[in-house]
């Protein structure tokens, strides 16, 4: 007859059989958690791809009904789409990164200031024409950079 030993803690922590088993079940537990979520993306890419048929569907009608209106050649149209897309598709091989964010411009397209304006002023105190931004407002007047910095 066999004699039925209590289990205490340590010989359940050291026990590589106990181990393993609770190792299959938490692997059990991960697979089943993976396959709910891989249902999920299933489900939501086949949402997305439903949105991009739709979404293509709107802008096909909107072009037909600019070109019957007269306000829009296909030809025309296609080609400059295909540039734009070529255009995009080189910025993004040429950027640092990941390239242009889906939730805003990309850096290279956010408003840049405009440049300082370069009317021709004359320089009172050598008599050269220098662009305006090129030019120190001194006590003795518009002076450029140049005789600006002799002072």
């Amino acid at each position: 007859m066999m004699t039925v030993m209590a289990v205490g803690f340590f010989d359940m922590f050291f026990d590589s059989e106990y181990r393993q088993r609770d190792d299959i079940n938490d692997l059990r537990d991960r697979e089943s958690s993976l396959a709910g979520d891989l249902s999920a993306l299933g489900q939501q890419n086949a949402m997305l791809r439903q949105q991009v048929h739709e979404l293509s569907m709107v802008v096909n009608v909107l072009v037909k009904m600019l070109e019957e209106a007269g306000h829009v050649e296909a030809k025309i149209l296609r080609y400059r789409v295909e540039a734009e897309l070529d255009a995009q598709a080189a910025q993004r091989s040429n950027a640092p990164g990941l390239g242009a964010s889906l939730y805003g411009a990309p850096a290279d397209d956010r408003p840049v200031d405009a440049p300082p304006p370069t009317t021709p002023t004359t320089c009172s105190r050598c008599g050269a024409q220098v662009p305006a931004n090129l030019t120190v407002i001194t006590a003795d007047g518009v002076v450029c950079d140049r005789c600006g910095s002799e002072r």
